[in-house]
Order: C-alpha cells, then sequence, then structure tokens
C-alpha cells in the first residue's frame, strides 16, 4: 500500500494516473530530474490533454519539470506551451461528478487482491496461508483479507478505516473494473523500458 502511495495514488486523480501510465511517462536517470515521454506518445498525449482538465494539468507538470530542469521542450510540448501562454488554449473544464477516493479505493482492491491471491505477478506467493493474528495459536481461523486491512492501514496514510468499509469498496463491482484497467496500465508502465532510448 505504500509503495502505492509514494507512487501518488492519494495525491493525483484518476485521469492523470491513466495518463502517465498509458503514456509511459518516467522521470530522467540523470539529474536535473524532469519527468519523460517516449517520443512517439507525445503527440497523442498532448492532444488529450486539450481535451481532459487532469489530462491539461499533468502536461502542464511535464512542462514545468523541463523548464526547472533546463530542459528544451520538444515539438508538442513547445506547441503546448505556446499555446497556453498566447491564450489560444486554455484548460478545459473539469468532470462533472468526479469520483471520489479512486486512488485510495484502487490501492486498498490492490492490497485486498494481493492478501487474498498473493501477488499476481509471483506464482510463489499465490494462496499463501495467512499468519494468525492472535498469540498463542487461541484463534483457530484464518483472519480475514479485510481483517488484515483492517489493522495495516492506520500504518498508511490512508489511515484507520473499518472492516465492512473495506469490504464495501470491494464489493462493488465497478472499482473492482476501474481497478483492473488502472492496474493494467501501471504494471505495463512498469515493465515497459523499451522506448527508453527515444524519450524526450
Amino acid at each position: 500500500m505504500n509503495h502505492l502511495i509514494g507512487e501518488g495514488f492519494l495525491d493525483f486523480p484518476e485521469e492523470w494516473l491513466k495518463a502517465w501510465y498509458c503514456y509511459d511517462l518516467k522521470w530522467s536517470t540523470k539529474a536535473p530530474k524532469h519527468v519523460t515521454v517516449p517520443r512517439d506518445n507525445l503527440a497523442e498525449l498532448v492532444t488529450e490533454a486539450k481535451l481532459k482538465s487532469d489530462v491539461f494539468d499533468l502536461v502542464s507538470f511535464i512542462v514545468k519539470s523541463k523548464h526547472e530542469a533546463g530542459v528544451e521542450l520538444a515539438g508538442p510540448l513547445f506547441e503546448f506551451f505556446k499555446d497556453i501562454e498566447s491564450g489560444v488554449s486554455r484548460r478545459p473544464p473539469g468532470l462533472v461528478g468526479r469520483k471520489k477516493n479512486w486512488g485510495r479505493d484502487f490501492i486498498i482492491i490492490n492490497a485486498m487482491e494481493f492478501v487474498m491471491f498473493g501477488d499476481p505477478d509471483d506464482y510463489k506467493t499465490w494462496r499463501r496461508p495467512l499468519a494468525n493474528r492472535e498469540k498463542g495459536d487461541v484463534r483457530k481461523s484464518f483472519a480475514s483479507a479485510s481483517e488484515i486491512l483492517e489493522l495495516a492501514l492506520p500504518h498508511t496514510r490512508i489511515g484507520g478505516m473499518k472492516r465492512r468499509t473495506v469490504e464495501a469498496i470491494w464489493e462493488k463491482s465497478q472499482k473492482r473494473e476501474d481497478h483492473s484497467e488502472a492496474r493494467s496500465l501501471y504494471l505495463v508502465g512498469m515493465l515497459d523500458d523499451l522506448d527508453d532510448l527515444n524519450r524526450v
């Protein structure tokens, strides 16, 4: 959970995070640090930024990171910046009915899956036995996944949450579908290093 919190899932909205992983954005490996994007993804990212307010904010963040690092803006980023400065383009209106707590719910669903089934990327942890939470082996049954999260959440920035609240998040099929889509983008973004030589 703390790893995903560190990746920004509590701080940034859904469209920002999905765009970050969909377009394979990464921090530069050399100082000064700035956000990089595969050259082939840049035009499409800027086009989406003109339609979605959160993606607009993300591209503005990329431009800012490059200015602060003294890095020249590549074609579409330079045009984006120029259009904003001249007033030709403006931030699109925000989404109506924005999903609240999307990042928090993503982290909780991810943790529930991990506890219930193990790390989906490591077959050795699938369906591993869960430790008994009572001392002296008094309790014979295993703790449920939601009980484990109830104990773990106070040690994160999410904070304390009752077991039933965790279960209510888990039981909403739409939240799990959103999680599956975002997790796929997240994993591809983490694993895809093919374009690292052609990043701007």
